[in-house]
């Protein structure tokens, strides 16, 4: 009997005619990333992140369930740190760096108002001890209200978190699912991501080979067949390196970095 996936990432694609054409009237065209116009949402034990509610549905006029934006916008952003999301992440480290106490103190530390000399030293020590918990993380400013996604892994467990700023619009809740964390093992995580980046690849293969096949009919704008092709391909081969991609921070350095900057921040 199989079992539903602790984590999923879905996605729909709109009709190709359906989609919206971009540029100047008389010049309009679509390509690769325009070509995923459609929606897309993450599954998740505790119900479904990147959902609406049926008010804010309401107060847009939105007829989907789901964000409506290209697909390879979160194709790209999940590519983007899966191999930092599967480094392990020293217990110690994880621990201290993930705590949205420290972090909230932190980020007020680095926003005091300081003297231009003394700011550039606090970013400098900034990057060094904390840029690779950025890998490990996504935004989706190009929503409205959107989340920002962390995901970490310490020892066997990978961490996935999302976290909405400000969930309400008009005084109406966005989504239904703004704010949580949920734990997955490595592999739940891995057919979760790796799956998605695969199944939107296959889709546009299909899609491209479509339009390879039977030519680009509509005549309110323009494909370049070609580079079509070429991109996908690109995209193919991009992932599949990214596969075998292995990271190796050094550790060391980082908690070395990390206690001078926890001395700083205590210290205000």
């Amino acid at each position: 009997m199989s079992h539903p996936m602790a984590l999923r990432f879905r996605f729909e694609l709109d009709a190709t005619p359906d989609i919206q054409a971009w540029g100047e009237q008389g010049q309009m065209e679509l390509h690769w990333f325009g070509l995923t116009s459609g929606r897309f949402w993450i599954e998740t034990p505790v119900g479904e992140v990147l959902r609406y509610t049926a008010a804010i549905q309401e107060l847009w006029s939105c007829p989907f369930d789901y964000v409506d934006y290209q697909v390879a916008r979160l194709f790209e952003d999940l590519q983007s740190c899966i191999s930092a999301a599967l480094e392990p992440v020293p217990e110690d480290i994880g621990l201290l760096v993930s705590d949205p106490v420290w972090l909230e103190k932190l980020n007020r530390w680095i926003e005091e108002e300081i003297d231009e000399a003394e700011l550039d030293q606090r970013w400098d020590l900034y990057e060094s001890a904390v840029s690779w918990w950025q890998h490990r993380m996504f935004d989706t400013l190009y929503l409205k209200h959107g989340p920002l996604f962390s995901i970490w892994r310490i020892n066997d467990v990978v961490h996935f978190r999302w976290v909405t700023g400000n969930n309400e619009a008009d005084g109406v809740s966005v989504f239904l699912m703004p704010t949580g964390e949920i734990t997955v093992s490595i592999a739940d995580f891995k057919a979760a991501a790796f799956g998605f980046c695969e199944e939107v690849l296959f889709s546009m293969s299909e899609r491209v080979r479509q339009i390879q096949m039977v030519g680009w009919n509509r005549t309110d704008c323009s494909v370049d067949v070609d580079v079509l092709v070429s991109e996908q391909r690109k995209r193919e081969d991009k992932f599949h390196a990214l596969k075998n991609h292995v990271l190796a921070t050094d550790w060391n350095y980082i908690r070395t970095q990390l206690a001078l900057l926890v001395a700083h921040v205590s210290r205000t």
